[in-house]
């Protein structure tokens, strides 16, 4: 079963959902006392966005082993995707009275505060556990993102450049910093940060679209395109690459290749044309 398991993580590495759904299944065919087949078949599932099927498995696999961390947190998934914002919350707050602070279970309990329109709540969890635990430092720029995306930009600032100084490495900060500067009129410092980012992993999606708007905000829209270019190349159909490249062949004065970027975009997403 945990070759099959194996496989099957490696298809859905691929995209290839289909063939990770069948020998997940074959895996659970085969040894379904075991919790770990159906957990794997939850992840696929959910992957799919078949949140009735990936329910049903994460539950087998929490009647399997109830003290399953993964299969209450994918089930906490399956509930949040789904809208039972209640059911997520009682799910993770049943596991962080089992595991307190445990991380993964306190960020998506913060994401699901916010989607309840309820950042004080998600702020004052935030706060709590990183004062506890201050290397979480992924959660604590959640609480940067939550306080800007609460219009308490300077705590949001203050947070942030806090993290970075314990962390300079740390991407998740550098974009938060990044994205506020560019909508703050500063893309030069926006631009500073998605370097810094880049630096860390130089194919990352999200820097590499932001270091585009802060090069396109400054005027640069040449050096914009020579980024895009390779980016469209490795997304394929990506609609926010084929339009920021449209906009940045505009700007340099190159109308005939923004005007096919903007057709192959329509093309490749009616629903937006």
């Amino acid at each position: 079963a945990a070759c099959l398991i194996l496989l099957s993580t490696c298809f859905r590495a691929q995209g290839d959902f289909d063939a990770a759904v069948r020998e997940a299944q074959r895996a659970v065919d085969l040894d379904p006392a075991n919790s770990s087949t159906p957990l794997a078949l939850g992840g696929v599932e959910y992957g799919r966005r078949r949140f009735d099927e990936a329910e049903r498995a994460f539950k087998r696999a929490l009647e399997l082993s109830p003290n399953l961390i993964a299969a209450t947190l994918g089930l906490a998934a399956v509930t949040y995707s789904k809208g039972d914002m209640e059911e997520t919350v009682r799910l993770l707050k049943s596991l962080l009275k089992r595991i307190p602070d445990d991380l993964a279970a306190v960020t998506t309990l913060a994401d699901v505060y916010m989607a309840q329109g309820k950042p004080k709540l998600a702020q004052d969890l935030c706060q709590e556990v990183t004062a506890r635990h201050p290397d979480f430092y992924s959660l604590r720029a959640k609480l940067a993102l939550i306080q800007i995306q609460s219009g308490n930009i300077n705590a949001g600032y203050t947070t942030a450049n806090a993290v970075l100084k314990d962390k300079p490495d740390d991407i998740a900060t550098r974009l938060i910093l990044a994205d506020l500067f560019l909508r703050s009129g500063l893309p030069s410092i926006a631009e500073e940060h998605c370097w810094k980012a880049l630096e860390v992993n130089a194919g990352l999606v999200a820097a590499n679209k932001l270091l585009a708007r802060a090069l396109l905000d400054q005027g640069a829209a040449q050096r914009a395109v020579t980024g895009l270019e390779p980016l469209a190349a490795a997304l394929k159909d990506d609609l926010d690459t084929q339009l920021l490249l449209s906009v940045a062949h505009g700007r340099t004065g190159g109308f005939g290749k923004a005007e096919a970027w903007l057709k192959k975009a329509a093309a490749a997403h009616p629903e937006s044309a």
